[in-house]
């Protein structure tokens, strides 16, 4: 088994188009305009470009037995940030993820 992480970059969706202003945390709020002009509606095109290295990642013979590795939207492995190395990174990440608690 592999894992992997490839980060499709932007795209506008239906959940990126559902963005609100209430739905942003604090002074993300300041970014919202941002935001907006960001994930304008497209018509799908950056979502189609946005799958491309997701759809390679899982399809892929190269990946075969390569796992813990990281690669950006055009598929091309880039260096994690040294904090994911960090055992007190993970170890709060962790806790983070276990104390999520689930209505299942």
């Amino acid at each position: 088994m592999s894992v992997n992480t490839l980060f499709p970059g932007r795209a506008s969706t239906s959940m990126t188009g559902s963005l609100s202003l209430s739905s942003l945390p604090g002074a993300l709020k300041l970014m919202y305009p941002i935001f907006r002009l960001m994930f304008a509606e497209d018509g799908g095109k950056s979502a189609k470009k946005a799958a491309r290295s997701t759809i390679w990642g899982a399809t892929t013979p190269d990946l075969e037995g390569v796992t813990g590795h990281y690669f950006d939207t055009n598929a091309k492995e880039q260096q994690l940030h040294p904090t994911a190395f960090d055992p007190q990174t993970q170890q709060k990440i962790l806790a983070i993820i276990e104390g999520v608690k689930t209505d299942s």
